[in-house]
């Protein structure tokens, strides 16, 4: 066995020598004076050597206990010289493996099919909210009185929706850590309880026949935009949802059909799924008014700049109508209008309707994916409420 003292003593010579200790391990001297540890081994049938570190850094008795634990590596079938790149890797990983870091990487897949407006929403929120406070904190390092920190500075703000989204935002990238081999778990999971809880909104919505009819009267009588007047005549007609109708696309509308393939937008755990909206006659006259201004475009309700119109110009163009977006009825509250006028004044089945509203009810998830459930009686739906609606505008 190699002695502390010879491995001090040992001097350079004309040629590299070594000396050895046990079991494959030796110390190898250079011409140029350096001393390294190596252990020679066998693995596959061939013949290996995995560096240990350098005299005197690295003591005989920090050399043997490496040497220890790679023979206990090759014992259970690893090759000591693999595992050691590996483990190089990781810690080099783990060096740069900030919370923002790992947030890029994760965010880049995750946004690959996701709506641009929605993508870049969530960026935002983890720019204002959570890399300011753990931005730069080391992923693997994270624990739940962090995340909790960041929500309850968000809550103090009176943000208490955007606090669980960005919770839920956190939890994804930490979730993807630990993919990646850098985190052990979400922290995440030890929050529950401990957020205030979210505020639900209701969006308001008019949903009286007479003072719907008015409102029905009012977007017929509005002289802004073409493309926002048309907007918002289709918007009660079809009564999807504002960010679909403001970025349909002609390619997904068939006018000889009446159907408007929709890929909707508001999709659970990142997936997307198509519906068919039948088109009313009345929907369909008022696309082929609109197709003869924008039909050479690919938006049927593009800005100027060529990009669908923006999320505000169709509350705006109720509220020139005189209607307060915030407490009588806003874009979104065309599908509550539906939902109820349908139920409550057409009789129609409940289950047609929130498959039109692109909602999967119990019954709908057998056929989740089947964009045309139900699409002869949803055209017929779809027609008697056009022509309710059509009714309640001839009642002054």
């Amino acid at each position: 066995m190699l002695t502390d003292l010879a491995a001090k003593n040992s001097r350079p010579r004309e040629k590299v020598y070594n000396l050895t200790d046990q079991h494959g391990l030796y110390l190898r001297i250079e011409p140029a004076g350096g001393k390294y540890w190596r252990y020679k081994y066998w693995f596959g049938g061939k013949q290996k050597v995995v560096a240990l570190g350098v005299y005197p850094d690295t003591t005989l008795d920090a050399a043997r206990n490496q040497h220890k634990e790679a023979r206990e590596l090759l014992k259970n079938g690893i090759d000591p010289g693999e595992a050691k790149k590996a483990k190089k890797r990781r810690l080099g990983m783990e060096s740069a493996a900030t919370f923002r870091a790992i947030a890029e990487v994760w965010f880049r897949k995750w946004s690959a099919n996701k709506a641009h407006a929605t993508a870049k929403r969530n960026w935002e929120r983890l720019e204002n909210h959570a890399f300011p406070l753990i931005g730069l904190v080391q992923v693997s390092d994270i624990k739940p009185p962090d995340v909790l920190y960041v929500c309850q500075e968000i809550e103090k703000k009176g943000l208490r929706e955007t606090s669980h989204k960005v919770k839920s935002l956190v939890s994804h990238v930490l979730r993807f850590g630990v993919s990646l081999g850098l985190v052990e778990r979400d922290a995440t999971t030890d929050l529950r309880g401990a957020l205030e809880e979210k505020t639900t909104i209701h969006r308001p919505a008019i949903i009286d026949p007479q003072k719907f009819g008015k409102l029905l009267r009012d977007v017929d009588s509005y002289h802004g935009s073409a493309v926002v007047r048309a907007a918002s005549r289709l918007a009660p007609l079809v009564f999807v949802r504002p960010g679909e109708l403001r970025q349909a696309r002609w390619a997904d509308i068939d006018l000889a059909k009446a159907q408007w393939t929709l890929l909707l937008s508001k999709q659970k755990k990142g997936g997307t799924r198509e519906l068919i909206v039948p088109l009313a006659k009345q929907a369909v006259a008022i696309l082929k008014g609109l197709q003869g201004k924008t039909g050479g475009g690919d938006y049927c309700f593009p800005s100027k700049g060529g990009k669908p119109i923006s999320d505000m110009a169709l509350n705006k163009a109720l509220s020139i109508l005189g209607y307060d977006t915030s407490t009588e009825h806003c874009t979104h509250g065309w599908r509550a209008s539906a939902r109820t006028l349908i139920a409550e004044q057409l009789k129609f089945d409940p289950t047609l309707i929130e498959r039109q509203l692109g909602h999967l009810t119990s019954e709908a998830l057998r056929e989740a994916y089947d964009r045309t459930m139900y699409l002869v009686e949803r055209t017929k739906m779809m027609q008697a409420w056009a022509d309710y609606l059509d009714g309640l505008k001839a009642k002054k």
